[in-house]
């Protein structure tokens, strides 16, 4: 196991808040590293759809109808079927954010969030 230096100031506080929340400091620390972590994965897929949207009249003469891969601004992979690329991209990049999308005629298609659903608008 490594062990980590954190200021005492800051360390202090962490264990504070720790006991607040009853909480370990160990368990608090996992908690927020893996939240740190998602917001830096958002960020990434973030980033990806700006560039899809830059890119967008290229991509889609090309790859238009097909699922498509996005890594550090270059599609890495495509198929027909969402299960077969994410099975692929799983494989080649485990625990990397990695946006995927279908390419249609709109870059965008109009999404609703329902509870743990998204759904397309247009279908309703």
């Amino acid at each position: 196991m490594s062990t980590i230096a954190i200021e005492p100031k800051l360390y202090n506080r962490i264990e504070q808040v720790a006991r607040e929340q009853h909480q370990s400091i160990s368990d608090m620390l996992a908690d927020a590293i893996q939240q740190y972590l998602w917001e830096l994965e958002r960020k990434k897929i973030s980033e990806e759809s700006a560039t899809y949207h830059r890119r967008y009249s290229e991509i889609r003469a090309q790859y238009q109808g097909k699922y498509i891969a996005m890594r550090n601004g270059e599609i890495v992979d495509h198929a027909t079927d969402f299960s077969t690329l994410y099975q692929r991209i799983a494989e080649r990049f485990p625990d990397q954010p990695i946006m995927m999308t279908l390419v249609e005629d709109e870059p965008d298609r109009p999404l609703i969030k329902r509870g743990f659903r998204m759904e397309d608008v247009s279908k309703l």
